[in-house]
């Protein structure tokens, strides 16, 4: 098939995490994580045909370290913050695409998997994958989605708590996992992360 429902619904996870989404059909994520933000502009080109070219992005960091051969974007600035405010050993990399095409279709995909969600939850899975990968934490030997994102969307967590509840994954408050190790077992094998970092805490907490 020409899309892939995991590819979308964790596209669609990521943009209602971290993402950008304005009315001029400009879509984007903003993130620290390089190997993430890599994995949004390959799916989005994979899956909607789209080209580098398609692509701009800011870099702020307060180092002069060349990102350009991890993101390989024409239009890629760099900027440096005049103050020292900035304490970060990472960078923030904010990455846009102008597409029509992938504005609506990600519109109607949302409309597709709000509907469909009573009858098939699991299908939808790796949206969580995509929230969580943006706007997950861990805190000791549990992993939760931030009170700021659960209390903005009633909508999204509602289809999260599905989710996880049709997975037999045990859920609290703030889609709060408890420190069970079957809860994440289960999150490992169905859910996981793309984000490299918080698949190697995963991985630190189930060894």
């Amino acid at each position: 098939e020409f899309l892939s429902i995991d590819k979308m619904s964790w596209l669609l996870g990521i943009l209602d995490g971290d993402g950008l989404v304005e009315k001029d059909h400009r879509i984007g994520i903003v993130n620290q994580d390089t190997n993430l933000v890599k994995d949004f502009i390959e799916t989005c080109k994979e899956t909607f045909g789209l080209d580098y070219k398609d692509f701009s992005a800011e870099v702020v960091w307060n180092t002069n370290i060349d990102l350009s051969k991890e993101i390989p974007i024409e239009k890629l600035k760099f900027n440096t913050p005049a103050n020292s405010s900035y304490k970060s050993n990472k960078p923030i990399i904010r990455v846009i695409v102008n597409s029509k095409i992938l504005y609506s279709v990600m519109q109607n995909f949302r409309n597709f998997m709000e509907n469909e969600i009573n009858n098939d939850a699991v299908k939808f899975a790796l949206y969580v994958r995509g929230l969580m990968d943006s706007d997950g934490s861990f805190a000791r030997k549990n992993i939760y989605l931030t009170q700021k994102l659960c209390n903005r969307n009633m909508i999204r967590m509602s289809i999260v708590k599905k989710i996880l509840n049709e997975l037999k994954i045990s859920n609290m408050l703030y889609i709060y996992l408890n420190n069970s190790k079957e809860n994440l077992v289960k999150y490992n094998n169905f859910i996981g992360f793309n984000s490299t970092s918080k698949r190697k805490k995963l991985s630190a907490l189930l060894s």
